[in-house]
């Protein structure tokens, strides 16, 4: 779901200022405003990940965070159906930043249980390499959308492609973990 994740965002940020200004007409103060909401979203996340985490399980966090996020991708193109969008975009940024901080706290304090110590900076590394590398055909996918189908298109596609994301993780018996054991009682099999 992270390397979707990246495909979705790639597809949407070499668009998503063209259309705040273009299609939307924002001023620069209000896409600063706009990019703002979603800091206080991901601080808000980061807040109460935990909390989440422990009421629901960690799989289901890692989930409800997922698909939050997928369902504020939505929001951003929706916002076009407004006279005046930003009511819509200011809370669509920060529950997008809300869902993105439970999944990422819950998804990386899993991987850190599951991987062992000394294993897990090359699975991290790994992880990440493919995750990013992929992230280029979203770049090239959403220019491509936004030049021959529109940008308001374009931001659905990138939305369509976060709801894809959702499925992987579903598939595995991920829902059923409740909680993260903390790695510093696991002791590493390196000897020191």
């Amino acid at each position: 779901s992270s390397a979707v994740f990246a495909v979705r965002l790639a597809m949407s940020s070499p668009i998503l200022m063209l259309y705040l200004t273009r299609d939307l007409g924002l001023s620069p103060a209000m896409i600063g405003i706009f990019l703002s909401a979603g800091g206080a979203g991901t601080l808000l996340g980061s807040v109460i990940a935990k909390r989440v985490s422990a009421r629901i399980g960690v799989g289901a966090a890692i989930i409800g965070g997922t698909f939050v996020e997928a369902i504020a991708a939505v929001g951003i193109p929706a916002s076009a159906l407004l006279v005046n969008p930003m009511p819509l975009l200011i809370p669509v940024q920060v529950i997008n930043g809300v869902g993105l901080s439970v999944y990422s706290v819950n998804h990386i304090s899993l991987r850190q249980q599951v991987v062992k110590p000394e294993f897990l900076g090359r699975i991290t590394a790994g992880r990440r390499f493919l995750t990013f590398s992929i992230a280029p055909i979203g770049a090239v996918l959403g220019g491509w959308i936004g030049s021959m189908f529109g940008l308001t298109q374009a931001l659905l596609g990138a939305a369509a492609a976060a709801r894809t994301a959702k499925g992987p993780p579903m598939q595995k018996p991920i829902v059923p973990i409740r909680a993260v054991e903390s790695t510093a009682s696991r002791p590493s099999s390196q000897a020191t």
